[in-house]
């Protein structure tokens, strides 16, 4: 069939990027993984799960990489190890989440690479994939080609079970880091502005954030703690009439979603208290730039914006919404996400080496509708629940959402020294509240 062993291509060698960078030096802190479930019905067997891993590894050149540290950060090396599989018994319905948990904390051989671990749950009874556990160093993938990836995994495995060689197109150049391909100038034409600019306005905000939280709940910094995962859904009348009032209102969806997280840890994390959140928002950035990068390359072509947002007491969703989508909006026209990705390692050293406070209160990523068949031909698939480890540097409560199906699925992730299950659930619940 397929060689387990991946001849790399001469020449597929860079140094990291400076997002990559921020990347990788946070995984040198604590594992820094995006961990994706994929429940299936009628799954593949390990053996041909080994072969569909092989295929799509020999297509990426990102799968076949380990980190070399430099002097000034990070290098992509090549490595010939195949990814590793690991075949777990489903014992019950949880299995698939205790995975998951462990994966968001384990550590990977970047050393020896590759950047990528697969798991596979299998019905002991049938032999037969139930889950699959993917596993990828957060420096190589991010939610565009991370949806293509696995409809590529999957497209192999269907074809491998069908008797047939898997055709998912010719291998890929290993393209520069988002960094490099930052267009000369803004959409619309604007300038792209100055760093000057984007520091005096970053210090000015971090001034007033702290001189305006005195006396004020901030989040801890632990020593350690460890990543747990719960996941909501909000059905398709509730989101079809959610959808519509953003429409009404002239307001994007994400930033509603992102004001009902904000609202809803106010409420009960912060006993309504007025105060000051920062939060994490992260866009894509393969659109813009210069060339634009398709989703079927693996990397990390996004950016990530921190916004400082008030919350009086009393906060609501829609005002709150409107200040989220202000804020994010005019942080885009100025360029300031593709400052921050340009800034993002000068930014994180500090930020790890002294850990006196920690990064912000929420994050979300909304990554839109989600594309993937339900069907890939004899192997059915549901809705991926996708999580990224957070740190106890981190925000507090962080999640990735997305459309499936005409529902909203939400994938939390949160650590256990802030917060006991219990805890975590009663946030998610008014999240799920407010929406509706």
């Amino acid at each position: 069939m397929i060689s387990s062993i991946i001849d790399f291509t001469s020449g597929q060698s860079r140094a990291l990027g400076a997002f990559e960078t921020a990347q990788a030096l946070t995984n040198a802190h604590t594992p820094f993984n995006v961990v994706m479930v994929l429940p299936l019905g009628n799954g593949p067997t390990e053996q041909t799960l080994r072969w569909a891993l092989d295929a799509v590894q020999e297509r990426h050149p990102l799968l076949c990489v380990k980190l070399e540290p430099e002097k000034s950060g990070f290098r992509f090396s090549p490595t010939t190890l195949p990814i590793p599989l690991e075949t777990l018994d489903r014992t019950d319905a949880s299995t698939w989440m205790e995975i998951a948990e462990r994966e968001l904390a384990h550590a990977l051989d970047t050393e020896a690479g590759p950047l990528v671990h697969c798991s596979s749950i299998v019905d002991p009874d049938k032999g037969k994939a139930t889950e699959i556990v993917l596993t990828v160093h957060h420096s190589i993938i991010d939610a565009a080609s991370a949806a293509n990836l696995v409809e590529e995994l999957l497209t192999a495995c269907a074809a491998i079970e069908a008797g047939q060689t898997p055709q998912l197109g010719p291998p890929l150049w290993l393209i520069p880091a988002e960094d490099d391909l930052f267009p000369k100038a803004l959409p619309g034409g604007r300038k792209r502005p100055g760093i000057a600019g984007f520091l005096l306005r970053q210090m000015a905000d971090e001034v007033g954030f702290r001189l305006r939280t005195i006396g004020k709940r901030r989040p801890t910094v632990h020593p350690q703690g460890s990543c747990r995962v719960l996941c909501r859904r909000l059905d398709e009348a509730d989101t079809a009439a959610l959808v519509r009032a953003c429409r009404n209102r002239r307001l994007t969806l994400g930033s509603s979603l992102n004001a009902a997280m904000l609202v809803a840890v106010h409420r009960v994390l912060y006993d309504d208290q007025s105060t000051l959140f920062r939060h994490f928002n992260f866009a894509d950035l393969r659109q813009i730039l210069n060339p634009r990068v398709p989703a079927e390359n693996l990397g990390a072509y996004h950016g990530m914006l921190r916004v400082t947002v008030p919350m009086p007491s009393g906060a609501n969703l829609w005002e709150t919404a409107s200040v989220v989508n202000q804020k994010i909006s005019s942080a885009v026209r100025r360029g300031d996400t593709l400052l921050s990705v340009k800034l993002s390692p000068m930014m994180m050293r500090p930020i790890l080496r002294q850990q006196k406070q920690r990064m912000g209160t929420t994050a979300l990523s909304y990554t839109g509708p989600s594309r993937l068949p339900q069907r890939f031909g004899s192997i059915e698939v549901s809705s991926p629940e996708v999580f990224i480890s957070n740190l106890t540097l981190g925000p507090e409560y962080t999640a990735q959402a997305r459309l499936a199906d005409g529902a909203l699925f939400w994938n939390v992730v949160y650590l256990d020294c802030d917060m006991a299950r219990a805890m975590a659930d009663r946030i998610s619940d008014e999240m799920l509240d407010i929406l509706r």
